[in-house]
């Protein structure tokens, strides 16, 4: 089973960047499951994977402070491989995944979620989009201590 999100939260970031969510409509709580067949039925042309994971847990996928962009891509990688429905995607085999540090769209900061999600989604339409620099910027002017690591990373 996979764990995903159907209607607010997330969901509603992916619809704002103009994703379209395969869990939409399939079941009542925010928060649910896809049985394998359904999520290699819909066939979607894009992954996406979200965690919360620092350096120190070394078997899940590691986004965040103080987690390298090698830490990240390595372990998302790793994610990949070892979900026999997620590997079996066509998307994920054209290298169409991308994971993203799930704190971010659960705070203010989800300004970073939806220009990731824009640009991941759309990447022609906003070419002139950079997540890197409005992470920047947002360090630049609003925090005393910056935001390092790394937040998302694609295979």
């Amino acid at each position: 089973m996979l764990y995903t999100v159907a209607h607010g939260n997330l969901a509603d970031l992916i619809a704002f960047a103009g994703g379209d969510n395969i869990a939409a409509g399939r079941f009542p709580a925010v928060f649910g499951q896809l049985n394998p067949e359904a999520v290699i039925a819909a066939n979607p042309d894009l992954y996406i994977a979200t965690g919360s994971s620092g350096p120190e847990e070394t078997t899940a996928l590691q986004l965040g402070p103080l987690v390298n962009a090698e830490q990240a891509k390595t372990t998302f990688l790793r994610a990949l491989a070892q979900d026999s429905t997620v590997s079996a995607l066509p998307a994920v085999q054209q290298q169409r995944a991308a994971a993203f540090w799930q704190n971010f769209y659960m705070s203010p900061w989800h300004l970073l979620a939806a220009e990731f999600f824009a640009k991941t989604f759309h990447p022609q339409l906003f070419h002139d989009l950079s997540p890197d620099d409005t992470l920047r910027e947002m360090n630049q002017q609003f925090l005393p201590i910056p935001e390092t690591g790394t937040y998302w990373t694609h295979n």
